[in-house]
């Protein structure tokens, strides 16, 4: 029977990240994922944004979040050598005089000097996005490229005996005194990564999901050229080189699947047209289901009365954002003994 310090099922973004963290402390683990062809994490677009624009706020815990978020990132890149993580601007395009002003009071307060740019432009990209209000800078924003993140940690965990593909069967797992069994290995904890598929899981019942689905274009757009810069007015437009753009996205409470619709198709399109007025071709769509909770907190930690199990899931719209700084977390609560921050502590519900 193989030793190991944890057991970690799936490998979406949450799954990816915590066992890069154990493999970083110089802890063995074992990644069990089933490799499903779609998840919301190999659907994401990966965008993050440090300021939520209906209100122009701070996103939550921006200050704390985004250095850990970089040092996990560069670890991993450094790990595969290979890169998914590109930092970018946001332009932020403004659909009314009274946005314009709220961003130009928000933007004097000192609290969102490294988000919020003070410069209003007229820029109009040669011509391809309409009229505006005038457009401004969101800094310090990004996106990870979470397709190839999971394909190319999923091969590094191989290459340290760290993975394996397999459909998880919680029947197959034994509970020990310290630890728990599962097939040939042994492990002081077994923690579930699982997404929206946890909603199945019999040691962690009755979690307050409340799945959501989204969808994505990718878009060919021969005229626009925003370099590194995402387009956003009603829709994200994020570039990925060739002039192809990932549109989005969709959210969807009352039909949980993951086929492609028409009606998505169709909204995101025209969000897309009341933005650019340059033609397009549609080149693909997909549907994910990301795992939102009811009070848009991540959820972690050790089960109430079997300490050797723990979770660590529910990142919701901003997986890419949160999962790096709850893994970390989640792993100093493990083998540290810090505190878990109460508003995401599984103790809460």
């Amino acid at each position: 029977m193989e030793k190991v310090d944890a057991i970690i099922v799936g490998q979406g973004i949450s799954g990816s990240l915590l066992s890069a963290q154990f493999l970083k402390n110089g802890k063995t683990v074992l990644v069990i994922d089933e490799e499903k062809e779609i998840t919301s994490s190999k659907v994401s677009a990966g965008l993050y944004n440090p300021i939520v624009f209906k209100r122009v706020v701070k996103s939550w815990m921006i200050d704390e979040l985004l250095p850990v978020l970089n040092e996990s990132y560069e670890y991993m890149e450094s790990c595969c050598n290979q890169t998914f993580h590109t930092k970018r601007k946001i332009v932020k395009v403004f659909v009314n005089e009274e946005e314009k002003a709220q961003w130009l009071k928000k933007s004097e307060d000192q609290n969102f000097n490294q988000y919020l740019g003070k410069e209003i432009s007229e820029q109009d990209f040669d011509g391809c996005i309409k009229p505006h209000h005038g457009l401004a800078f969101v800094n310090n924003a990004g996106n990870v490229n979470v397709k190839l993140l999971i394909e190319t940690w999923a091969n590094y965990l191989k290459t340290k005996h760290s993975y394996i593909a397999n459909h998880f069967k919680y029947d197959d797992v034994h509970l020990t005194e310290d630890g728990v069994k599962w097939k040939d290995y042994e492990a002081n904890h077994l923690i579930f990564c699982e997404g929206y598929t946890a909603k199945n899981n019999p040691f962690f019942p009755n979690l307050p999901f409340v799945p959501a689905k989204g969808e994505l274009l990718t878009v060919k757009i021969d005229n626009l050229f925003t370099a590194e810069s995402v387009l956003n007015k009603g829709v994200f437009v994020l570039p990925e080189g060739h002039q192809l753009f990932r549109v989005g996205a969709t959210y969807v409470w009352d039909k949980i699947d993951e086929e492609i619709t028409s009606q998505a198709k169709e909204e995101l399109s025209q969000k897309l047209e009341k933005l650019i007025q340059t033609s397009y071709t549609i080149i693909d769509q997909k549907a994910g289901i990301r795992p939102s909770t009811k009070d848009r907190r991540p959820i972690l930690g050790k089960h109430p009365k079997l300490p050797q199990l723990a979770l660590l899931n529910g990142m919701g719209t901003k997986a890419v954002l949160l999962a790096p700084y709850f893994a970390k977390q989640l792993f100093e609560h493990l083998f540290k003994g810090k505190d878990i921050h109460p508003e995401v502590n599984i103790a809460r519900l």
